[in-house]
């Protein structure tokens, strides 16, 4: 099999429950975000790179999806920023959850359960007419792609007891996760590795091996499985379906004559251009699934990571595990975050990808920036930031957080 197949990995070791403000016009209990765990016990290169997965419960299958990798290289990225987001939205529990006409009006139609019955008394009642609500008003209404189906909510309250608040601690570790990472020998001899050889594979090999492995195995959350027709699936079960898919002989990729290749990255990338106003999200549909829905809006974060060193990645997730109640880290299309403070959505420090390693903007003081470590901060020609690199190996992620503490001060002046 052209495919390496990981042991389950329950949710606990690989991420931690973070509490977040729910939005306005949605149920409290959408109040989760899943958070990567730095010191995680199984290898990131176990998780790297293209392949399909599975997401259990108890042990007992409940979906299904591919993951093709870095957006232009099928053998890098992590499908860690895949699972993080499924861990929350599958559940209900995601502040992010929102869903299309159909799936709302499915959901008012069942029959009465905790979940459904907030979710309804959000949208004013089971009575209510779906067409007429404008998404203006109601946040749990789509406007470009909905986060979940109705298949999927509808097993999470029937599995309240393990979703529901509360139940956190219950829910990360009957939660687990299995990785049939597509081997890299089997490209060995291949053509080079661009966009275009990424979509094939995602698409001829992925693809067809989900489809089948999702027709075999009818996993609950998966769209092409059908209401009260879903199995109850094991691990075993889902090796042996990938071994089934995989059996006949995947088309190799070959190069069109005078396509392009994937353009190297300069040696020293230039700096992003901060000043760009943030555009809409991202709502590129990655889940590799033909839902058409965008339960994952995580290109951006994806495509920032790709660019990562394996030391700048565990950095960011350090990080993240760190940030304090008032400052949000926010991925931006061009690949970098800021460090936003709340309220407000001040802009406190900036970071984009160089050459596999970081440079930040931060707007405070060069002697503060030189005390903490980064020596080569320097004001940048605008007068107003200050430019410097980030080494993971010399720099604490802390050092960041009270230079943009320092900003936060700067900016209450």
């Amino acid at each position: 099999m052209i495919f390496d197949v990981s042991r389950p990995m329950a949710a606990r070791e690989l991420f931690r429950l973070d509490f977040v403000k729910p939005k306005h016009g949605k149920p409290d209990f959408m109040n989760l975000r899943a958070l990567r765990r730095p010191g995680r016990a199984i290898t990131k290169e176990h998780l790297t790179g293209a392949g399909i997965y599975g997401l259990f419960l108890h042990g007992r299958l409940y979906y299904v999806g591919i993951f093709a990798g870095a957006t232009q290289d099928a053998l890098s990225g992590t499908v860690l920023v895949r699972w993080k987001k499924h861990l929350t939205y599958q559940a209900l529990r995601s502040p992010e959850v929102c869903f299309s006409r159909t799936n709302l009006g499915a959901i008012l139609n069942d029959a009465p359960n905790p979940a459904f019955d907030a979710i309804a008394q959000s949208l004013g009642g089971r009575e209510v007419d779906t067409g007429s609500l404008d998404a203006d008003e109601h946040s749990l209404l789509q406007r470009h792609g909905g986060s979940c189906t109705y298949a999927k909510a509808r097993f999470a309250a029937r599995h309240w007891d393990v979703f529901g608040p509360g139940n956190e601690e219950t829910m990360i570790d009957a939660v687990s996760f299995v990785f049939a990472r597509l081997k890299p020998d089997a490209l060995v001899g291949a053509g080079p590795m661009n966009a275009a050889h990424r979509a094939w594979i995602k698409h001829e090999w992925l693809g067809r091996c989900e489809t089948a492995m999702i027709s075999t195995l009818k996993p609950v959350c998966n769209a092409q499985t059908p209401i009260d027709g879903e199995k109850s699936c094991t691990v075993d079960d889902f090796v042996h379906a990938l071994e089934d898919a995989s059996r006949p002989a995947l088309t190799p990729y070959l190069p069109v004559d005078g396509e392009p290749a994937c353009a190297p990255l300069e040696a020293n990338e230039p700096a992003l251009d901060f000043a760009e106003e943030e555009e809409a999200l991202n709502h590129d549909d990655e889940t590799g699934n033909v839902e058409g829905e965008v339960e994952a809006v995580d290109l951006r974060e994806q495509r920032f990571r790709d660019r990562l060193s394996v030391e700048c990645d565990a950095f960011v997730d350090e990080l993240d595990e760190l940030l304090p109640v008032g400052i949000k880290m926010n991925f931006m299309k061009k690949p970098g975050f800021r460090l936003h403070q709340e309220p407000g959505h001040h802009v406190l420090l900036m970071v984009s990808p160089r050459s596999g390693g970081m440079v930040a903007k931060v707007a405070a003081s060069v002697s503060i920036a030189r005390t903490l470590g980064f020596q080569d901060a320097d004001l940048n020609t605008d007068g107003k930031w200050i430019d410097f690199t980030i080494d993971p190996v010399a720099h604490q992620p802390s050092a960041l957080l009270t230079l943009a503490g320092a900003a936060m001060k700067d900016k209450h002046i």
